[in-house]
C-alpha cells in the first residue's frame, strides 16, 4: 500500500478531480481521507521560491480530461 498526498491547485478543477477519485474509491481501488488544510510553521516563501515551485509544477506531466479518463479506465 502507498499513501499519497494530493494538492489540487485550481479550485475550478477540484470537482472534476474528486469525481475521478470517487470512481476509483467506489471500485475499491483507493481509499480517500480528506484532511483539513493546515498552515505549516516557518517562513513564508519568497517570490523567487514560489516562482521556482510554479515552474516545477508546470514542467511536470499534465493530462487532458480525456487522457485521464482513458488512463483511469472510466
Amino acid at each position: 500500500m502507498k499513501t499519497l498526498e494530493l494538492d489540487i491547485f485550481s479550485d475550478t478543477d477540484e470537482d472534476e478531480v474528486m469525481k475521478y477519485l470517487r470512481v476509483l474509491e467506489d471500485k475499491h481501488i483507493i481509499g480517500l481521507r480528506k484532511s483539513k488544510s493546515t498552515v505549516l510553521p516557518g517562513e513564508p516563501l519568497t517570490v523567487e521560491q514560489l516562482n521556482r515551485q510554479i515552474e516545477k509544477s508546470e514542467m511536470s506531466k499534465a493530462y487532458s480530461s480525456q487522457e485521464a479518463r482513458k488512463y483511469l479506465g472510466i
